[in-house]
């Protein structure tokens, strides 16, 4: 990745193992290796800074899903608007190709799939919006119903990118809603979208680098009426992880 500032802008990329190679992790167990890191805390003074990400000949990349993440960190005293270009080549041969316009702190997200023939298959791309990058609504009627005490089990996959689960709450409830990952690469992301169809609370990570489970915890309802709850992963719609998962929820009268 090649970007036209001095502005701090990261790359990371997540394996199908779900390890992370990126400017505090530049080397993991798959052979992921950070070669260039871009202008990581405002350190480059002259000159274009570029990101590279790559894995040895002697290690080549393993099939499955890889995710590609770029984050704007910080505008390093640079006020230029920020235009990236990210490439992905495999074989020796460009593969994918995207310009980036991120305002600070946002997050760019692509995945892409090698399989087992050496094929590569890519999938969406974009800015993480969030919730807004969920069209939920039409799938709202298929739900499944949960209550306090239930157990779901299900499974989140390139073509499965969510989950909904309905549930009546009253003004007042505590609820907890739990979402961990059983198998897989999954990186569980939780939201709850109240009776207006307002977002009443979301979750990525219990406690970010060290237990990326989800989990919204005692949250006290602000409305009677129905509940959804979106099971998905990091990123929504252009998220890479995959795997299965464990839902819960409990309901406390105060």
């Amino acid at each position: 990745m090649i970007w036209n500032n001095q502005t701090d802008v990261q790359l990371l990329v997540r394996d199908p193992a779900g390890q992370v190679v990126y400017d505090d992790t530049p080397v993991i167990r798959s052979g992921g290796t950070l070669a260039a890191d871009g202008n990581v805390n405002c350190e480059i003074v002259e000159g274009t800074p570029f990101s590279y990400i790559y894995w040895p000949s002697n290690t080549p990349p393993r099939p499955g899903t890889y995710e590609v993440e770029v984050w704007f960190q910080s505008v390093c005293n640079d006020a230029t608007p920020v235009t990236a270009n990210l490439f992905i080549s495999y074989n020796g041969r460009e593969v994918f190709n995207d310009t980036i316009q991120p305002l600070p702190d946002e997050r760019y997200l692509t995945s892409f799939t090698l399989t087992a023939d050496g094929s590569f298959e890519e999938s969406d791309s974009g800015i993480i919006r969030g919730l807004e990058d969920i069209d939920f609504l039409p799938l709202l009627e298929g739900a499944t119903q949960i209550a306090s005490g239930d157990q779901r089990s299900g499974a989140i996959s390139q073509n499965n990118k969510f989950d909904l689960y309905v549930f009546n709450g009253a003004v007042g409830d505590v609820v907890s809603i739990g979402m961990t990952a059983t198998s897989g690469s999954l990186d569980p992301l939780l939201y709850l979208v109240g009776p207006f169809g307002n977002l009443a609370g979301q979750n990525d990570d219990i406690l970010p680098g060290e237990n990326i489970n989800s989990l919204i915890a005692d949250l006290t309802l602000p409305a009677n009426g129905q509940y959804i709850i979106i099971a998905t992963h990091f990123g929504g719609l252009y998220g890479g992880t995959t795997g299965t998962y464990a839902l819960t929820l409990t309901n406390t009268n105060p």
